[in-house]
């Protein structure tokens, strides 16, 4: 099975399983790096809104930041936007993308105009 139908198949799972009735659910998708998580999960997010966010949970560098700048390329109306920890938001921030801290996301949340 080639690796674009294994995307396909996964960002139609996931959406699937998003649009079911379920109080609380969580969906998680993990993976080892290079395999197209981010942007499923950008797909996903650009139905939604009118942002793209990228969460980060460690140190990160900008060519981490890749998949964010390319859907934010291919879709200039979603604005993108990073969720990380207080001492890595600069990363974000230097090469002119917007971001919050954890604190902020969960005091505030997004509100994206």
């Amino acid at each position: 099975m080639s690796i674009e139908s294994r995307y396909y198949i996964v960002l139609n799972r996931l959406m699937t399983r998003i649009d079911e009735p379920a109080p609380g659910r969580i969906q998680m998708l993990t993976g080892p790096r290079q395999v197209s998580k981010t942007t499923i999960l950008l797909e996903i997010v650009r139905k939604w809104g009118k942002g793209a966010v990228e969460i980060k949970t460690g140190g990160y560098t900008a060519g981490d930041l890749s998949g964010l700048l390319e859907f934010s390329r291919r879709w200039p109306e979603y604005r993108p936007l990073v969720i990380c920890d207080d001492k890595h938001a600069d990363t974000a921030q230097r090469i002119g993308i917007d971001c919050l801290t954890w604190r902020e996301f969960l005091w505030d949340g997004i509100i994206f105009s």
